[in-house]
């Protein structure tokens, strides 16, 4: 078996274990965030944006298996993800909440009809 072989490096997967997962999802979750950790969380947003912004659609997808989605696990995640997203990230959460059918309360204010 190669090293290649050993390891899943698919982008997504990449993303997930070493970016969401370990490091954004844990502090979106955070009751509360100093000034450091906002700007880390802006900082992937920014990411996460410019991932939404491929023209091949192939990171599209990735951003939102990999960050979107699990935005939606709770309100709390949600408010601060819709907080700080930028245009494309924003849309494509809101888009999503909608098709889960994840109403105003478990969104927060930022989930307008």
């Amino acid at each position: 078996m190669t090293h290649r072989e050993q390891v899943n490096t698919h982008r997504g997967t990449l993303l997930s274990e070493v970016l969401a997962h370990p490091l954004f999802q844990p502090l979106a979750e955070s009751a509360e965030i100093d000034a450091k950790q906002r700007e880390f969380l802006e900082r992937c947003l920014e990411f996460i944006e410019a991932l939404e912004e491929d023209s091949t659609g192939g990171l599209v997808t990735t951003a939102h298996f990999a960050f979107v989605e699990p935005f939606l696990e709770s309100g709390e995640v949600l408010d601060r993800a819709l907080r700080f997203a930028w245009p494309k990230t924003r849309a494509e959460i809101l888009s999503t909440a909608r098709g889960w059918n994840v109403g105003r309360r478990e969104a927060g204010a930022h989930l307008v009809a």
